[in-house]
């Protein structure tokens, strides 16, 4: 009976170690903590369609942003949260260049959907420069398909 249990506590070794031990430590960006540039949430859509089955579906994400005067304005279309959503939050993290904005969905109590939504926001307090904007569900979420070049003069 030693041997099933010491077995167990082996293979529970691992794979702790394999799933802590891939992390890709170069593809982590500096955080740019020094920055005064901030986002605010401008908009948020009712549910524009409800999802049942992202594999069947798929998934129509796309990223548009207006730059005027200094003042940068993007829309995420379908961004998909809970059917039940009851706000967004967002966050800004400059990494140099890049300007990755984290949408976090605040939801009370959930429901059995997901829908998608239209999430609208303004980046405060830009710097001049070139920059990738991204829009992403962590700060270390990987955006490839929601990454837009900027220029802010």
């Amino acid at each position: 009976m030693h041997i099933p249990r010491v077995f167990l506590l082996g293979a529970l070794l691992f794979l702790t170690l394999l799933v802590y031990g891939c992390k890709d430590s170069e593809t982590t960006l500096p955080l740019d903590s020094g920055s005064k540039s901030s986002v605010a949430l401008s908009g948020l859509s009712e549910c524009r369609r409800e999802v049942t089955d992202l594999a069947a579906e798929g998934r129509e994400d796309e990223l548009s942003v207006s730059v005027q005067e200094g003042k940068v304005r993007f829309t995420h279309r379908g961004a998909l949260f809970n059917c039940c959503l009851d706000s967004v939050s967002l966050q800004l993290c400059k990494y140099g260049s890049i300007l990755r904005v984290v949408e976090t969905p605040h939801v009370n109590q959930p429901c059995r959907c997901n829908c998608t939504f239209d999430v609208q926001g303004e980046l405060l307090e830009l710097e001049s420069g070139q920059y990738w904007l991204e829009v992403a569900p962590s700060p270390d979420g990987d955006c490839a398909w929601c990454r837009v070049q900027i220029n802010v003069r």
